[in-house]
C-alpha cells in the first residue's frame, strides 16, 4: 500500500480547521493511500485519530494558566539575567531556538523517505499575516521535493499575502507541487497572482462537504412535527471581536443579534429556544459577553461543543442557524438545517454562491435594516419543506465538486 505523508492543521483550536484535517484525511486514505499526519505549524507528528479540541474550551482558565506561566518565565529569565546578562540571554534563546526547528525537521525529513508523497492542505495556509508561515510552508514542500516525493498542495486556503518576500516563497514553492487546488474563487485570484502563469490553479470546494451526514429524512420528521408544535430552537454562533476591523464594528453586530433575537421572539405565534455556541474556542468570551446583554430571556443557553459530532448532534436538534463561523455553516448545509449566515470574511459570499444560498448571506449593516423582513423569513423557512428539498439536491451536487480537489 502506498503511503501519504498529510500536512495539516490537526491540532487547531478551531473546528472547522479539524473538520479540513479530518476531510482531506479520508480523501486520501479512500484513494488507498496509509496516513502519518503532521501538523502544519508546529511541526509535530499525531499519533492519536481525529478527535476534538486541543484546549480547554474554558477561556477564563486558559488565561489563568497563561498568566501563571508567564509570571514564572518572567521570574527565570530575570535570575539569569542577573547571572549572566541580557545579551548572553537572547544569544542562548536564538541557539535553542534554531536546534529545535532543526531537530523538528530532521525527524520530518526522516519520516517523508519512508512517504511515497506529501499532501499538504486546508485551513489558511497560503498568507502572511502570520509571517513565519511562507517559511514553513516552504520548508515541507522543499524536503519532499528533495527527496524525489511528489508534492500536492489541495484543499487550501489563500490570503492575504502582502509582503513581497512572502509571494517569492510562495511563488517558488508552488513549482514543487504536482496539484495545486483551492476551497473558493478568492484562494484562487490570490494563487493566480503568485504563481507563474503556466501553473494551473484548480478551484474546487471546502472537502467538508464530502462529510457523510444522513439528514433527509430526519429533517423531514423533525420539520413535520414542528408545523404541530410551534416550539422552536434556534442556533446562534457567535463570532468573536477578533474576526472585526473595530470594536464599534463588533460592538454594532451583537447590537443586531440581539435585535434580531428580539425581533423574533415577538414575531413568533410559538415559542422560541435559543443555543448560544461557537466553532472556535476564542469565541466564548464573545458568547459570554453576548449573554450577559440577553440573559434576561429565559429560553437562552450556551452549548460548548469540543468534537464535530458535538456539532452534528445539535443541529439534529436546531430548526435554524444564524452563523457564525464559515464551518458552521458548511454543517449547517450538510445537515440541512436552514441558516442565515453573516458576513464577516470574503469567503462568507462566495460560500453563499456555492450552495445557491446568497438571498441568506448579509452584511452586518444590511441584517440592521431588514430585521423586521428577515425575522419573517426565518420563521417562514423553518416549517418550509422545499428548503430542505433544495439543500438536499445541492449537497448531491456538491460531492462531485470536492472530487476536483483530490490528488487524481
Amino acid at each position: 500500500m502506498k503511503k501519504a505523508m498529510i500536512v495539516s492543521f490537526f491540532k487547531s483550536n478551531n473546528l472547522g480547521d479539524l473538520a479540513l484535517s479530518h476531510s482531506i484525511e479520508q480523501i486520501i486514505t479512500n484513494q488507498g493511500y496509509s496516513i502519518e499526519k503532521i501538523d502544519f505549524p508546529t511541526v509535530s507528528f499525531i499519533e492519536n485519530s481525529f478527535t476534538m479540541l486541543n484546549h480547554d474550551l474554558i477561556i477564563e482558565k486558559k488565561n489563568i494558566d497563561k498568566s501563571k506561566k508567564k509570571i514564572l518565565q518572567k521570574k527565570i529569565k530575570q535570575s539569569i539575567k542577573a547571572i549572566i546578562g541580557e545579551s548572553q540571554i537572547k544569544y542562548i534563546l536564538y541557539i535553542v531556538s534554531k536546534l529545535k526547528n532543526t531537530f523538528k525537521w530532521n525527524i520530518f525529513k526522516k519520516k517523508m523517505r519512508d512517504n511515497d508523497i506529501l499532501v499538504i492542505g486546508g485551513g489558511n495556509m497560503i498568507m502572511d499575516t502570520i509571517n513565519t508561515w511562507p517559511d514553513i510552508f516552504h520548508t515541507y514542500c522543499k524536503i519532499a521535493k528533495k527527496l524525489d516525493k511528489e508534492v500536492y498542495i489541495l484543499y487550501v486556503g489563500a490570503g492575504p499575502v502582502n509582503n513581497d518576500k512572502s509571494k517569492k516563497i510562495y511563488k517558488e514553492t508552488f513549482k514543487y507541487a504536482e496539484k495545486i487546488s483551492v476551497r473558493d474563487p478568492l484562494s484562487k485570484k490570490v494563487c493566480e497572482n503568485i504563481a507563474e502563469k503556466k501553473i494551473s490553479i484548480v478551484e474546487t470546494i471546502d472537502p467538508v462537504f464530502s462529510i457523510l451526514i444522513n439528514s433527509y429524512e430526519q429533517r423531514m420528521s423533525t420539520l413535520n412535527e414542528l408545523k404541530k408544535t410551534l416550539e422552536f430552537k434556534i442556533g446562534i454562533c457567535i463570532i468573536g471581536k477578533e474576526c472585526f476591523n473595530t470594536k464599534n464594528d463588533y460592538d454594532k453586530y451583537l447590537l443586531v443579534l440581539k435585535k434580531m433575537l428580539n425581533c423574533l421572539v415577538l414575531k413568533s405565534s410559538g415559542t422560541i429556544n435559543f443555543v448560544l455556541f461557537s466553532t472556535e474556542a476564542l469565541d466564548y468570551i464573545a458568547i459570554n459577553e453576548f449573554y450577559s446583554m440577553v440573559n434576561n430571556y429565559r429560553n437562552i443557553s450556551i452549548v460548548e461543543v469540543e468534537k464535530i459530532n458535538d456539532v452534528i448532534d445539535l443541529y439534529e436538534n436546531l430548526h435554524y442557524l444564524i452563523g457564525g463561523r464559515m464551518h458552521s455553516l458548511i454543517f449547517a448545509q450538510k445537515c440541512l438545517l436552514p441558516f442565515l449566515g453573516i458576513v464577516w470574511q470574503d469567503k462568507i459570499n462566495g460560500f453563499g454562491q456555492v450552495t445557491n444560498s446568497s438571498n441568506r448571506i448579509f452584511e452586518v449593516s444590511l441584517l440592521y435594516k431588514s430585521i423586521e423582513t428577515v425575522a419573517d423569513d426565518i420563521l417562514g423557512m423553518m416549517i418550509n419543506p422545499k428548503v430542505i428539498i433544495n439543500m438536499n439536491e445541492t449537497n448531491k451536487a456538491l460531492l462531485d465538486l470536492v472530487e476536483l480537489g483530490s490528488i487524481s
